[in-house]
C-alpha cells in the first residue's frame, strides 16, 4: 500500500523484501487514477504481445471503471494509453483461428518508440471496445491493420 497526501496506491512486489517493482497504480483525490505497469514488455524485451496486451488493459479499464463507480464517481471516464520503449521490438499477433503462425517468423517490426492514445470508457461499450483507438495504434504502428477476428 502506498500512501501520499494527494491519494492512495498499490504497488505489487514481487517478494516483500524486492526494492523495485513492474506494477503500480495510484488513485488520486481528483478522481484520476494512474497505473504504470512493465511485466508485458518486460518478459521478452524484444517483442510486443499485442493479445496480451489487449486482455489485460481491458480487464484493468473495467476495474477502474468499477472502483470510480464505487466512489460515485459518474461515466463516461476518460483513459489515456501508452507503451514507451517498443520501438524495434517485433509484433507477435494471435492467428486467425483456421490458420497458425508460421514457426520462425519474427513478427513485423515497429517503428515508433512510443504509441499513445486517449479516450472515453462510459460502461455502455465493452472496455475493448472503448480502448479499441489504442489497440488499433499499436498494430498501426507496426505496420499493419488490427485483424478482423479480434474481439471489438
Amino acid at each position: 500500500m502506498l500512501r501520499a497526501a494527494d491519494g492512495i496506491g498499490y504497488c505489487n512486489l514481487p517478494t516483500p523484501d524486492e526494492r523495485e517493482t513492474n506494477s503500480v497504480v495510484f488513485a488520486f483525490e481528483t478522481g484520476e487514477v494512474w497505473a504504470v505497469d512493465t511485466w508485458l514488455l518486460g518478459t521478452r524485451p524484444s517483442d510486443i504481445f499485442v493479445a496480451e496486451i489487449e486482455h489485460t488493459w481491458a480487464e484493468r479499464l473495467e476495474q477502474y471503471a468499477t472502483f470510480l463507480r464505487r466512489l460515485g464517481l459518474q461515466a463516461p471516464y476518460r483513459w489515456s494509453a501508452g507503451l514507451t520503449g517498443v520501438n524495434h521490438r517485433r509484433l507477435q499477433v494471435l492467428a486467425a483461428p483456421d490458420r497458425m503462425i508460421t514457426p520462425g517468423w519474427p513478427g513485423l517490426e515497429c517503428l515508433s518508440e512510443q504509441i499513445v492514445s486517449q479516450g472515453s470508457f462510459g460502461g455502455e461499450q465493452s472496455p475493448t471496445s472503448a480502448l479499441l483507438p489504442f489497440f488499433e495504434a499499436i498494430y498501426h504502428r507496426c505496420g499493419m491493420r488490427r485483424p478482423g477476428y479480434l474481439p471489438k
